[in-house]
C-alpha cells in the first residue's frame, strides 16, 4: 500500500526545479523551437500493431517497426524551453543535401589532399578499413591509385570518387589523438563532398560502373558508422546503391552472367556489402529492408586471401575461412542475415515468428558464434574485433528485438524485465575505451556509434517506462555512461550530423532527470 502511494506521489509531484537540462544544453535564452514536438498522433495499421504511422505537427513518418519509432510512441513528457542541446540541430542542418553540391563543375584536384599524403592515407585505410569493410582487391587497387595520384589530371571521374571515399574513410577511423575533432569534421565534409562531386561528375544514375558504386558503398558505410550524415539521408542514398547495383545486374549470381572467376569475386564482395548496408540503414530508419535473402541469388564471397585472387585465375580456391582476410566479413554477413530474417521477418511476410521465438533463434546463433570463435587466431587485431563485435552485436539485437516489442509479454523466468537494462550496461562497457582490446582499438569506429545509441536508447526507455524504485537506482548508477555518450557523441561531431536520434535520446535524457528530480522531492515529504 505504501509502495503503490509512494509510486502515485512520485507520478504526481510537481517539478520544483527552475529548469532541468540535457546533457549539453543551450544557453538560457535558446529558441524553443529546436526542442521535440511530442503532440503525436499515431495511425497503426490494422492487424499489423507494429507499422504505424507518425505525425508531429503536419510532419509525417512511417515505420515498419523499430526501436526509434516504438519509443517515440512512448513519449509522453514534452521538451521544456531551454533544455534541448547546444549542439543537437534541427533535421535541416547546416549540411546541404547530398549529390546537390552547386559547385560540382569545380575542379576536383582542390580536393584532393597533398600528392604526399594519398599514400599514408591509403595506408590507414588497408590498416583500419580494409579489414571490415572488404570490397576492393588491394593489389589491383593499391597500382591504380599510385598510378593516379602521380597526375591528377584526366583521372575516371568514377575512380577519382573511389580516390575520395578511400581518403574519407581513412579520415573516418582514426582516432580523436590524430585529428582534432574540428579538423576532424573539415576533412570529412571535404573528402565527402569530393565523393559527390566525383559521382555526379561521372553522371553514376544514368551510367554506373563498379568504381562507382564501390566509392558509394564504402562512402555510406563510414557516413553511417561514424554518424557523419543522417541516417535519412543514408538510407535514401542506399536506395538508390541498390537500384544501381540492380542495374548492373549485382543481384544476380555473377558465374550466370559469364563473368570470370575473378570478376565474380569482385561483384560478390560488393553486392553483399550493399546487402550490408540496406539491412543496417533499414534498421536505423525502423524501416523493413528493401531486399531479403531470398529475393537474390548471390553467393557469398570466397574466404579466400587477396593474394590469392588473380584476374586470370581459372577458378577460387578458398583456404581457411577462420584465418583468412574475409574473416571479419563473414560473420558480418552472418549477422546481417540474421537481423534481416528475424528482426524484419514479420513485415516481409517470412514468418509469422514471435518475438519470443526471435529472441531464442539469436540465443542459438550466438551459440553457433562462440564454437566458431574457438578456430580464432586470437593474436590478430581482427580476430579479437570479431569477437567483440559479435558479444555486442548479440546484445544489441536481443535490445532491439525487446523494446520494438515492448507490450510483448514473455514468460517471467527469461526475467525480459532487466535483461536490456543489463545488456545496455554491458554494451556500453564492451565499446568504452577501456572496455576494448587494445589491438582491437582501430577497428572501434565502425562498431561504436550505431551501438551506443541503442544502448542509450535500452537505458533511458526502461527507467521511463517503470519508474520504480529499481528505476531509479539504477538511474543514479548508470548515468555516468550516459554522459560520457554524449560527451563522446559531442567531442567527436556526432551531434551536428542531424541525427534526430540524438534530440529523441535527449527528450529521454531530461525526462530521467525530472523522474529523479521528483523522486527526491518525495523522499523529503
Amino acid at each position: 500500500m505504501r509502495i503503490a502511494m509512494r509510486k502515485r506521489l512520485v507520478l504526481d509531484a510537481t517539478l520544483k526545479k527552475d529548469q532541468i537540462r540535457a546533457p549539453l544544453s543551450r544557453d538560457d535564452g535558446a529558441d524553443a523551437s529546436t526542442a521535440i514536438d511530442t503532440d503525436t498522433t499515431i495511425a497503426s495499421t490494422p492487424g499489423f500493431p507494429r507499422r504505424f504511422l507518425l505525425n508531429q505537427s503536419g510532419r509525417q513518418r512511417y515505420a515498419d517497426g523499430g526501436v526509434w519509432a516504438s519509443i517515440e510512441r512512448r513519449q509522453t513528457v514534452p521538451y521544456a524551453a531551454g533544455t534541448s542541446s547546444a549542439t543537437v540541430l534541427s533535421p535541416s542542418s547546416e549540411y546541404p543535401q547530398p549529390l546537390s553540391n552547386p559547385t560540382a563543375s569545380a575542379d576536383l584536384k582542390l580536393l584532393h589532399p597533398p600528392t604526399e599524403r594519398i599514400f599514408p592515407l591509403w595506408q590507414v585505410y588497408l590498416e583500419n578499413v580494409d579489414p571490415i569493410i572488404k570490397i576492393l582487391h588491394v593489389p589491383t587497387t593499391q597500382k591504380q591509385l599510385l598510378q593516379a595520384s602521380q597526375s591528377l589530371n584526366g583521372l575516371p571521374p568514377s575512380f577519382e570518387a573511389l580516390m575520395f571515399a578511400i581518403y574519407y574513410a581513412a579520415v573516418s577511423s582514426m582516432q580523436d589523438t590524430v585529428h582534432e575533432p574540428a579538423e576532424r569534421s573539415e576533412l570529412l565534409d571535404k573528402h565527402g563532398s569530393g565523393v559527390e562531386q566525383a559521382l555526379a561528375k561521372a553522371s553514376f544514375m544514368t551510367e554506373p560502373d563498379l568504381f562507382a558504386l564501390q566509392a558509394l558503398t564504402i562512402y555510406l558505410h563510414c557516413a553511417r558508422a561514424t554518424g557523419h550524415r543522417p541516417p535519412a539521408q543514408v538510407w535514401a542514398l542506399t536506395g538508390l546503391l541498390l537500384r544501381l547495383a540492380r542495374k548492373l545486374g549485382l543481384h544476380q549470381n555473377p558465374s550466370t552472367l559469364g563473368f570470370s572467376p575473378f570478376e565474380s569475386q569482385i561483384r560478390s564482395r560488393l553486392w553483399w556489402f550493399i546487402f550490408v548496408l540496406e539491412t543496417m540503414s533499414a534498421e536505423d530508419n525502423d524501416m523493413a529492408i528493401s531486399i531479403n535473402n531470398y529475393q537474390h541469388r548471390v553467393d557469398r564471397p570466397k574466404c579466400v586471401n587477396d593474394t590469392s585472387l588473380e584476374v586470370s585465375m581459372s577458378a577460387v580456391v578458398e583456404g581457411s575461412s577462420r584465418r583468412s582476410e574475409m574473416v571479419f566479413t563473414e560473420r558480418l554477413l552472418d549477422i546481417s542475415q540474421t537481423t534481416s530474417r528475424q528482426l524484419f521477418a514479420t513485415e516481409l511476410g517470412m514468418t509469422d515468428q514471435s518475438p519470443q521465438d526471435v529472441d531464442d533463434d539469436i540465443r542459438s546463433m550466438s551459440s553457433l558464434w562462440e564454437l566458431l570463435d574457438q578456430s580464432l587466431d586470437w593474436k590478430t587485431a581482427i580476430g579479437r574485433f570479431v569477437q567483440q563485435y559479435t558479444n555486442v552485436e548479440e546484445r544489441r539485437m536481443r535490445i532491439i528485438n525487446r523494446l520494438a516489442n515492448g507490450d510483448v509479454h514473455y514468460p517471467s523466468s527469461l526475467d525480459f524485465d532487466k535483461e536490456p537494462d543489463v545488456a545496455a550496461v554491458d554494451i556500453l562497457n564492451d565499446i568504452d575505451d577501456a572496455g576494448f582490446p587494445e589491438r582491437a582499438k582501430k577497428f572501434a569506429w565502425f562498431l561504436r556509434n550505431p551501438a551506443e545509441m541503442v544502448a542509450v536508447a535500452a537505458l533511458l526507455d526502461s527507467i521511463l517506462t517503470k519508474r520504480d524504485e529499481y528505476s531509479r537506482k539504477f538511474a543514479q548508477d548508470s548515468q555516468h555512461l550516459i554522459d560520457q555518450c554524449f560527451a563522446r557523441a559531442n567531442r567527436d561531431g556526432r551531434l551536428r550530423s542531424g541525427d534526430p536520434r540524438w534530440r529523441l535520446l535527449e527528450h529521454q535524457y531530461v525526462s530521467m532527470q525530472r523522474f529523479l528530480a521528483e523522486a527526491d522531492d518525495i523522499a523529503q515529504i
